[in-house]
């Protein structure tokens, strides 16, 4: 499923403020901007939040469609199941009604609640015993239809619940995202000059953290095993590509999609959600961070996620502005938004 043009739009002008001149002293010093770049770093951390929810429902919605279809399957067996042995149910009613075991109104009934009669029929105590144990397969296999139905229908329930909590996360994160684009969208032309020498020096700072964990990781996972090394590997080769809602790759990712690809290229299947992330890995301390764990951002939530390559610092996809980056985690943005770390069994 694509993410909505909105974000899109967001993207494009992170990307216009990048290819402006401008001093980049000048933005620092600039109060305006710096209060509109903590607005809309915050306003996408609130979409992303709300993208992961957004993941998160399109997981279980998955799941739930899946047993739709198994329910659905067993259901068609069940009333095959049904139809083998009611086809001579007729002949045993007309037969029993013939010899005045029943009267018509009971027999009637059938056509308005088959189980109910077969219920009845069942306490008939004159009728043989050949009549009674057809009556007692009929009336289970007639209930193993109702209940298979039942269960259909209860499962297509849970199934319409989770489309609509997907669309109420979505529509929450495409009007972050679109507040984010309106203020961007505010700025006076000098203004933007500024705030894309800010982005400038963003992107160069990203950069050399990035070329550093690449040259001093390949010293360091000399050390790990070759599945964690593969892991880091194909994290770090992925730093400078685009973040986007939804994605697990190859050249876009969101935070959750980048560790699930991550994952996946040593067989490991993790859902893509970080919530999702979080109830997969067992609980670890700061002290005992390995490479290729997991470290997990914003409350109780849990609504970022990132691995941990050394050296106190972790790869992520982090968002629009910056796209998949090495970010240390002593950095007071993340310090602040810490909530906790996770070990893949492996």
């Amino acid at each position: 499923m694509q993410w909505s043009r909105v974000s899109a739009g967001v993207a494009g002008l992170f990307l216009a403020l990048t290819t402006i001149a401008a001093p980049a002293g000048a933005a620092e010093r600039d109060p305006r901007l710096a209060q509109v770049q903590a607005q809309v770093t915050e306003l996408e951390a609130r979409a992303e939040s709300a993208a992961e929810d957004w993941n998160r429902a399109r997981a279980q919605l998955a799941e739930s469609l899946a047993k739709v279809t198994a329910l659905q399957r067993k259901a068609a067996q069940a009333r095959d199941s049904y139809a083998a042995v009611s086809k001579d149910l007729g002949r045993l009613v007309g037969g029993l009604y013939r010899s005045g075991m029943i009267d018509l109104n009971v027999q009637t009934l059938f056509s308005d609640n088959p189980t109910q009669f077969l219920q009845q029929m069942a306490a008939v105590q004159q009728i043989g015993s050949a009549q009674a144990i057809a009556l007692k397969r009929i009336a289970a296999r007639r209930l193993s239809l109702t209940q298979a139905e039942s269960a259909v229908r209860a499962e297509q329930v849970v199934a319409q619940r989770l489309t609509k909590q997907a669309a109420a996360h979505k529509l929450a994160a495409d009007r972050a995202l679109a507040r984010a684009a309106q203020l961007l969208g505010s700025l006076q032309a000098a203004e933007r000059a500024r705030l894309a020498a800010m982005h400038r020096a963003r992107a160069a700072a990203a950069a050399r953290r990035a070329t550093h964990a690449r040259a001093t990781g390949t010293a360091s996972l000399a050390t790990v095993s070759t599945r964690v090394k593969r892991i880091l590997s194909y994290a770090l080769s992925k730093v400078g590509n685009r973040y986007n809602f939804g994605s697990a790759g190859p050249s876009s990712f969101d935070c959750s999609g980048l560790v699930m690809a991550s994952y996946h290229t040593i067989g490991i299947g993790l859902p893509h959600y970080a919530r999702g992330q979080y109830s997969a890995t067992r609980r670890v301390s700061r002290g005992s961070l390995r490479p290729g764990d997991l470290v997990f951002f914003f409350g109780r939530g849990i609504q970022h996620v990132g691995i941990y390559i050394g050296r106190n610092q972790f790869v992520h996809a982090a968002n629009y502005q910056d796209g998949v980056i090495v970010t240390s985690l002593s950095d007071p943005y993340y310090v602040m938004r810490t909530s906790g770390y996770g070990r893949v069994v492996r």
